[in-house]
């Protein structure tokens, strides 16, 4: 097994694990969780007010497993509220960690590589019209994977326990975590694109 000092994971305020690593590739169990991540800070670097608005409306930035991605998430998102411009340069002028700043040029390099992709891809098709839908796809992933781990530390902890009472209680809140998945994906599909 993994130990927590090579993993790089830290608990945060929260009490969830945060991996803090830069550079690293995550373990396999967060490489999807990663990808996700990585994807929702590209998507919030292209600077659109509606896809601002729609990934703050589901994602606060302490939800983020990855430090980098909660650090850059909470910097765009504060420069968006004070109405300031969201550009990588502007955004590197409030990052004096030397690594943060470089897996920032890292990102923005990778949106400019798929952005060309995109255009290449879907001249017929409107790019804000075709980032919202990857805002919503993505928006989902990220809810249901966060769903998905805390059903899925109630089964161990189902499984761990002998205390009836306590396996109900968490045999219920599995059954509302299965509900709020519905209702973010209902939520989700009733958006306006």
């Amino acid at each position: 097994g993994e130990t927590n000092s090579r993993r790089n994971v830290n608990q945060s305020s929260d009490g969830k694990n945060v991996l803090t690593g830069f550079g690293q590739e995550p373990p396999d169990s967060l490489a999807m969780n990663y990808q996700v991540e990585r994807e929702l800070i590209n998507l919030l670097l292209e600077g659109n007010k509606k896809l601002v608005e729609l990934i703050n409306r589901y994602i606060v930035s302490d939800e983020y497993l990855f430090e980098p991605h909660r650090h850059l998430a909470e910097i765009i998102v504060n420069k968006f509220n004070e109405g300031e411009s969201i550009q990588a340069a502007s955004i590197l002028e409030k990052i004096e960690d030397e690594s943060l700043r470089g897996y920032l040029l890292e990102v923005t390099f990778e949106k400019y590589s798929i952005s060309k992709y995109w255009e290449e891809m879907r001249q017929n098709e409107e790019s804000e019209t075709l980032l919202i839908k990857t805002a919503i796809d993505t928006i989902q992933k990220f809810k249901f994977m966060e769903i998905d781990r805390r059903i899925e530390d109630n089964h161990r902890q189902i499984k761990e326990t002998t205390d009836e009472l306590h396996q109900l209680e968490l045999l219920k809140l599995n059954r509302e975590l299965e509900q709020e998945k519905s209702s973010i994906g209902r939520d989700l599909s009733a958006q306006k694109i």
